[in-house]
């Protein structure tokens, strides 16, 4: 009796040291309870990020945002890369913008043929590429604490982007009198105030 109370004792023990140990172990954290971005916030590659990368907008004026990743040459080259890009995505909003102006001008007003309007407009893109833009000054960067990639904005203020517009206003009146029949066509019909309005109104300046 004295033996088999013995083992009992020491059973009880190891039990009570047991549900001890186990107590005392962390729990594993569910990935449902880790932080979590929401996801009306702006963020990238799961970082919390600045509103003006997902929403690069100026009133009155052009703005782009351009990335670039960590360089084994020094965040100066970085920067360049960043806004280099940033620029080519500024000239790629203009080549759209003047896309849309001559579909909606060639709707409102009725003039040109189809093949005479693709014509312009690849004439008039051609020139706005060589648009200059180093007007389009950094205004803002910001660098992923997460992956190191470091963003960067750039700004056409408004002032600038008018003298653009001037120029493309230029530029598509130059090209329209290279096509006779279509310029004749938009003199007959004195379209130069609605030509004038698209190109504010893609410009933001309506």
């Amino acid at each position: 009796m004295k033996l088999r109370s013995n083992v009992l004792a020491f059973s009880a023990v190891a039990l009570f040291g047991l549900a001890s140990c186990s107590g005392n172990q962390p729990v594993a954290q569910s990935v449902n309870d880790a932080p979590q971005i929401d996801p009306n916030q702006c963020s990238r590659d799961g970082a919390l990020a600045p509103t003006w990368i997902c929403s690069p907008y100026l009133e009155g004026g052009l703005t782009a945002v351009g990335s670039a990743d960590s360089s084994p040459l020094g965040e100066g080259h970085q920067r360049v890369e960043a806004e280099s890009q940033a620029r080519d995505s500024l000239a790629r909003q203009l080549n759209t913008k003047v896309k849309n102006m001559f579909k909606n001008f060639s709707q409102s007003t009725g003039v040109g043929e189809s093949q005479s309007i693709e014509k312009v407009t690849t004439n008039v893109s051609k020139q706005v590429a060589k648009i200059d833009l180093s007007g389009a000054i950094p205004r803002d960067s910001w660098q992923n604490p997460k992956t190191g990639t470091l963003y960067v904005r750039v700004v056409l203020n408004p002032a600038a982007t008018k003298m653009v517009a001037e120029q493309v206003k230029e530029t598509v009146k130059t090209s329209m009198r290279n096509d006779e029949a279509l310029y004749q066509q938009f003199v007959a019909k004195k379209a130069q105030a609605e030509l004038d309005a698209e190109i504010d109104k893609e410009f933001g300046r309506e």
